[in-house]
């Protein structure tokens, strides 16, 4: 009997046993395949329309009103809100695992939830240049038409109890719709408020907390009035018809708009040819070339301001390539960052109120309902989650960015450090405040990072960065939430019970050094031009500014300190 043959090469022998020529061939193709993803994050290319050169030429909704960033901005909130809606996920766990399951604690409903941000993440990564490449409204729009499809199959899957095509609906339809409608939006927010970029990407990511503070409540209502069936269905049409209008009114700003924010290289020419040479040594590249300047002729005082102002303001410094920004060490430390700031706040949103059910509610440890029902707790959550996006965007226009998100990781450190006390004695408000101040974190995270990259990395690759760094929001919801849910369950496999914290407080441990490694990672991030210009000292190993003051670590020889000491003694003598 003869064995059929395989029609793929699976191990080393066989690819070497190939002829020379398909070899080649596969070698080449891999080759292609490797360059077009290269040059695809390497640059970023306008839209193809190309901007307006005047404001009062953008038309918006098929050219029938004339733009105003006044109505960007509302669009972006609308939109934002009804994305929000992903975070009021906690309300449908308890029903979808007792309509699929007849266990309400079954464990299984929050995997759609931690597999669409999961997939948000990745299509942010995935389609961030095409973004940037594309008209807002176009990209907008896509997004909107996903994430009513998702719900729509969500809502078949409730139909039908199948909870693997809820994962496909929600998990992975609805995930992208988010991934392409909240980069795109942040992204064109930003770019039409360069002077506060702070405030605007944090209005703009608000909405996307006050969504989760209204659906909460909505959601419950719907699902107890309608079932989960209708809930879904009607929650897409909705959604279609809101976000798709809003999509129409999304536009890029007017040629030269960001000329006057932030000053970068490329859109001054206060800066020298050694100012370019010393920024294009430091970001591990040629001299910037002059050529690459095309901002407006400046009077000579104006150029000596912007450059005084390039070196002495927070707002960082260069307009990077897209190649250059994803291979600078500062996007990783801060990826890092931003990754640990996002992790303990996202873990306790899926999960609150079934916390709040078992912790104090009657299956709970006290045998009593809790103050406030896990709907009021999980509404006050998304409140925090709101005012976290909003001020500390704006907080980070005054205070800095890298300050600010400093703040953010150490009071994180705190809380949960202290809600192991609050866990141990099932303290309710101490409990309570502690996870909404963690959520104001979280939420804070999200309000500036879009400012912080648009200032370290250039406006012209927001989308890209951004849409990379949503993957942190994968990682946190996939293998952060998984982690925290296999924790439990393995735990009450072996004889825990719902109700007992110790199934909490083991999770602290884990998170509570990822946050640690976080805020240590975030010191390393040269977030100024003076930090990245500055620079090094002989020996150093390492630089970092903390609250406006530099720590250095350095390596000094035996001679290197006789001699200094001999210089300090001649001094002496001197004076």
């Amino acid at each position: 009997m003869s064995t059929p043959m395989k029609s793929e090469l699976t191990t080393r022998d066989s690819y070497e046993q190939l002829p020379d020529g398909a070899r080649q061939r596969k070698e080449s193709a891999v080759k292609r395949l490797l360059y077009r993803v290269l040059a695809y994050y390497s640059h970023v290319s306008a839209p193809k329309e190309g901007p307006a050169q005047s404001l009062e030429d953008v038309r918006i909704y098929f050219g029938l009103v004339r733009c105003r960033p006044w109505i960007i901005i509302i669009a972006g909130i609308i939109t934002q809100f009804l994305y929000g809606s992903v975070y009021s996920w906690s309300i449908f766990n308890g029903p979808i695992n007792e309509r699929i399951y007849g266990d309400p604690n079954a464990n299984k409903a929050q995997i759609a939830y931690y597999l669409a941000l999961g997939v948000l993440g990745l299509t942010g990564a995935l389609m961030g240049p095409w973004i940037e490449s594309h008209q807002p409204r176009i990209s907008t729009l896509i997004g909107a038409l996903l994430f009513f499809a998702g719900n729509m199959i969500s809502g078949v899957a409730m139909s039908a109890k199948l909870i693997g095509l809820l994962y496909f609906g929600y998990g992975f339809v609805c995930g992208m719709g988010l991934g392409l409608g909240y980069v795109a939006t942040v992204d064109v927010v930003t770019k039409w408020f360069p002077k506060t970029r702070g405030l605007a990407s944090g209005i703009a990511v608000a909405g996307f907390g006050a969504g989760s503070m209204a659906f909460s409540t909505v959601n419950k209502a719907l699902i107890d009035r309608l079932g989960l069936p209708a809930t879904f269905f009607l929650l897409g049409a909705i959604m279609l018809v809101a976000q798709g209008n809003c999509s129409q009114l999304m536009a890029i700003p007017p040629a030269g708009w960001n000329t006057n924010g932030v000053v970068v290289v490329g859109g001054s020419e206060a800066i020298s040819a050694q100012g370019r040479e010393n920024i294009g040594r430091v970001l591990g590249q040629g001299p910037v070339a002059e050529g690459a300047m095309d901002g407006p002729q400046h009077h000579h005082h104006q150029q000596q301001q912007q450059h005084s102002e390039l070196f002495e303001s927070n707002r960082p410094v260069v307009h990077l390539s897209l190649a250059a920004a994803l291979s600078s060490r500062d996007f990783w430390f801060l990826y890092v960052g931003f990754l640990a700031n996002i992790l303990f706040g996202l873990v306790i949103i899926s999960n609150l109120a079934t916390m709040v059910t078992n912790l104090f509610g009657e299956p709970g440890a006290r045998g009593r309902p809790p103050p406030l029902s896990p709907e009021v707790v999980v509404t006050i959550e998304a409140g925090f989650n709101t005012a976290g996006r909003l001020f500390t965007g704006m907080f980070s226009d005054r205070l800095g960015r890298k300050t600010t998100f400093l703040g953010l990781l150490g009071v994180q450190v705190v809380v949960i450090a202290l809600l192991q006390h609050a866990l141990v004695d099932t303290v309710f408000w101490e409990f309570c405040v502690l996870l909404w101040v963690a959520t104001w974190c979280y939420g804070g995270g999200f309000g500036m990072i879009p400012a912080f990259l648009a200032d370290m990395f250039g406006v012209n690759n927001t989308s890209s960065c951004h849409g990379i760094f949503l993957t942190a929001w994968s990682i946190s919801s996939i293998g952060g939430g998984l982690l925290f849910n296999g924790i439990i369950t393995h735990l009450q496999d072996h004889g825990r019970s719902p109700s007992d914290p110790y199934i909490y407080r083991v999770n602290l441990y884990w998170m509570l050094a990822v946050v640690i490694v976080g805020f240590l990672s975030t010191l390393l991030v040269r977030a100024t031009a003076r930090d990245r210009l500055f620079p090094a000292a002989p020996g150093q190993v390492l630089r970092m500014r903390v609250f406006g003051r530099i720590f250095r670590v350095c390596h000094v020889r035996e001679d290197a300190v006789s001699i200094e000491a001999g210089m300090h003694q001649h001094l002496h003598y001197q004076l």
